[in-house]
């Protein structure tokens, strides 16, 4: 049976290749000659079937523009409302200050003597930042939120406002990571999916933080690892003590690959090779750390490695592999990585691959996980597809969530899809895909009226 995710990448593909470099690209990476021929027939009946409907999509989508257009229009004269009344609200301030300034000029000289040399010992941006703060947090500018330098300032600006207009903070990873790039298209899906609330995206400790966040109602939407949503709300793992059941799926987004990468001049040949090395593995929040911790228990290695934890006071962690801090780096992400492949340019590199009896007994125990391949040729030092395992990334929100957003929210991630690019769009056959935790009764009721439940 010919996989819908694989039919989809060969439609792709057909805009610039011709079926038969697309089946040997497939024959190279693994495929049976068969199967690359059923997929390939099966995309372009897709693409068929797909034409003769594009006049009536066009129609739809013509309208569907109009009424975009009419509601950003009612939403940029909402904007340029908000925006004379917070310069209203600023020139009061400023009158005022120019007040108290002639009244306490005494006071003011030294508070100013005070000032610079504290904008001079502690430095522009940290001074600028706490400005910034007040104004926003004063005046309701989510703008100023958005230029604050320091991620925990900028959280906080933005926890403030949400409070007070019920806005929508979607939480991410770190500010580097893919999440948070991958935010930017959910932010303008979220705009479009509500009239009353704004949405925005703020950075996070990883996985584990962000699933904190949506049980506290500091978010209203996550991407999280779909192994940390499934330990946390089956309370295993480090959620244990703390199990999670107010999270709730909206759409399983897109595949990511375990890859285990050292350099190709490395001894590592396989897990084994590991032992008494030293391994990076994200950060203690996050999905990464988890996973390798959960693979190497499993292989029974776990005592016998150093992981070593990203943190604020490493500034490169993929500069770690190359000058010999680290031996390996433990990654779960697109393939390839971005960041390693730019690290494979100046230093050769390869992923070692998970020997297939320990991938089918962690199959077997965590139903996150299926068959995962990095093929020949990702790195420069792979010569031969490498087995690993992959897990589906999940968009989460709370179960108490509104119902009508949400319900918005999951159609426009289907029906309007111009805000992503072909490796991350989200496709209606695989929304529920490896996902583990029920779905928020928003989702469901699209997912119902598409015939999918």
């Amino acid at each position: 049976m010919v996989s819908q995710r694989l039919i989809n990448y060969i439609k792709e593909d057909l805009k610039s290749y011709d079926k038969e470099e697309i089946k040997k690209i497939l024959v190279e990476q693994g495929y049976p000659e068969e199967l690359a021929d059923n997929a390939i027939k099966a995309a372009i009946e897709s693409n068929e079937q797909e034409k003769e409907t594009k006049g009536e999509k066009e129609e739809k989508e013509k309208n569907g523009i109009k009424e975009l257009e009419e509601e950003r229009e009612s939403k940029k004269e909402q904007l340029n409302t908000k925006v004379e009344e917070s310069k209203k609200k600023l020139e009061g301030l400023k009158k005022k200050t120019v007040e108290k300034a002639r009244k306490n000029s005494k006071v003011l000289i030294p508070i100013l003597i005070i000032v610079i040399l504290g904008v001079g010992f502690f430095g522009f941006r940290g001074v600028f930042d706490s400005i910034f703060y007040d104004i926003a947090t004063g005046t309701s500018n989510t703008f100023l939120c958005k230029i604050i330098s320091n991620p925990e300032i900028k959280e906080d600006c933005y926890q403030m406002l949400a409070q007070e207009k019920e806005n929508i903070l979607i939480s991410l990873g770190s500010s580097e990571g893919t999440y948070f790039k991958i935010s930017q298209s959910i932010v303008k899906i979220c705009n479009l999916s509500t009239n009353k609330r704004e949405c925005n995206s703020v950075p996070s400790l990883g996985s584990v933080d962000n699933i904190i966040k949506i049980n506290q109602k500091k978010a209203s939407l996550s991407i999280v690892d779909g192994s940390i949503a499934c330990y946390a709300y089956e309370g295993k793992g480090i959620f244990e003590d703390n199990k999670i059941e107010t999270i709730r799926s909206v759409i399983s987004l897109f595949p990511e690959f375990i890859q285990t990468i050292v350099r190709n001049d490395s001894n590592i040949y396989s897990l084994d090779g590991l032992v008494n090395k030293k391994i990076l593995a994200g950060s203690e929040e996050g999905g990464i750390n988890l996973n390798a911790k959960l693979i190497l228990e499993k292989k029974g290695i776990m005592d016998k490695v150093e992981i070593i934890l990203r943190n604020q006071n490493i500034i490169d962690p993929i500069a770690l592999l190359e000058n010999g801090q680290v031996d390996a780096i433990f990654t779960v992400s697109f393939i390839p990585h971005k960041e390693i492949s730019k690290l494979d340019e100046r230093v050769s590199l390869r992923a070692i691959p998970i020997e297939d009896s320990l991938r089918d007994i962690l199959i077997s125990e965590n139903k996150f996980y299926t068959k995962g391949i990095i093929p020949a040729g990702t790195y420069s030092g792979m010569e031969s597809n490498v087995n690993t395992l992959s897990i589906n990334s999940i968009l989460i929100t709370n179960k108490e969530e509104n119902e009508e957003f949400i319900y918005n929210l999951t159609k426009n991630l289907f029906e309007n899809q111009t805000f992503f690019n072909t490796y991350i769009k989200p496709y209606i056959e695989e929304a529920k895909e490896g996902l583990c935790i029920p779905l928020h009764k928003g989702a469901e009721r699209y997912y119902k009226e598409k015939g999918l439940i």
